[in-house]
């Protein structure tokens, strides 16, 4: 390449590079650095033309033309030539910081969530748009965005992160050996409310609903095989440690194990939980041989309700 062409393709890189950067176009932006690549091209820099073409979505031939046509008429002839039609309220570079505004907690930004109504009053605050709440909504999908229902975990549960990924880490130790059964226990006390949203009545009137709930309740500690999805359940009639080992021994009965198998427990921190093991791991005169001689327990992790799937169950 002779000096002339070589002072020319510097000398075009620098100010077209310095008019575009300024001028806030996202597609010339893009434009402009395949550009200027293929100049480092022309200039002796081993790069291959088609793979650079193919990484970013163009054909060879769209970046020859583009730098044909900078060559020619500067770094100006990349923008985009005007559309017939009406022009697009929001450009590429408001469209990628809305996806990520839409992707952010709705709470820093004033609202409690993003939907039609919430993303037309934040837009025409920010922009100066104005969008109907359906033209939002179609928005939405534009940028790849669903309404997905996120999986609720305890506001404490970060403190203790540590410890879920190593639990988390252990129970899939603990399952790639087939002799051994997992098991997810926990309990439940379901009681009988009466719930009424509303009725028709005469206008001024004051209607009144029988309410037959009472104090007493249906107590429940289940076990949930996660080798096999069997549930199986007693109704203790209080929750305590003794009731937790009666409930154990209810459930070797009902889920009797061959010989070499081993069942994992894992059961939350309640006090019962904590004072049964703790019966157990001293198994005071071999009352509770036949728990150990077939059970390991393991911890869950504090505040992790959302790791135990018999909630789910």
């Amino acid at each position: 390449m002779d000096t002339e062409m070589y002072s020319r393709i510097t000398e075009t890189m620098r100010a077209g590079t310095i008019e575009v950067v300024q001028n806030n176009n996202y597609r010339a932006r893009m434009r402009m650095g395949l550009v200027n690549v293929k100049f480092a091209i022309d200039l002796g820099v081993p790069i291959e033309i088609d793979l650079l073409a193919k990484s970013f979505g163009y054909c060879p031939r769209s970046i020859e033309n583009w730098t044909k046509s900078v060559l020619k008429d500067g770094y100006g002839s990349l923008y985009d030539k005007p559309i017939p039609g009406r022009t697009p309220s929001l450009n590429d570079l408001q469209l990628c910081e809305l996806k990520k505004t839409f992707l952010s907690s709705p709470s820093e930004h004033g609202f409690w969530r993003w939907d039609g109504i919430s993303a037309s009053l934040y837009i025409y605050e920010k922009y100066d748009v104005l969008l109907s709440i359906r033209q939002c909504q179609n928005l939405f999908h534009k940028m790849g965005l669903a309404l997905i229902r996120p999986s609720i975990i305890p506001a404490k549960a970060s403190a203790f992160h540590t410890q879920r990924e190593f639990f988390k880490y252990k129970i899939c130790n603990i399952a790639k050996d087939p002799k051994n059964i997992i098991v997810f226990q926990d309990e439940i006390a379901i009681k009988l409310w009466t719930k009424v949203s509303g009725m028709w009545a005469e206008i001024g009137s004051e209607p009144t609903v029988e309410s037959y709930a009472d104090t007493t309740s249906l107590l429940i500690s289940g076990f949930a095989v996660l080798n096999t999805g069997t549930f199986i359940y007693d109704p203790p009639a209080v929750f305590t440690a003794e009731t937790t080992i009666e409930s154990i021994r209810h459930f070797l009965e009902c889920f009797p194990v061959e010989e070499g198998q081993r069942i994992f427990l894992i059961m939350d921190n309640a006090s019962w939980h904590v004072k049964a093991k703790q019966m157990i791991k001293e198994n005071e005169n071999g009352l509770f041989n036949d728990i150990k001689s077939k059970i390991t327990f393991v911890y869950l992790p504090p505040y992790s309700p959302d790791l135990n799937p018999i909630l789910n169950s």
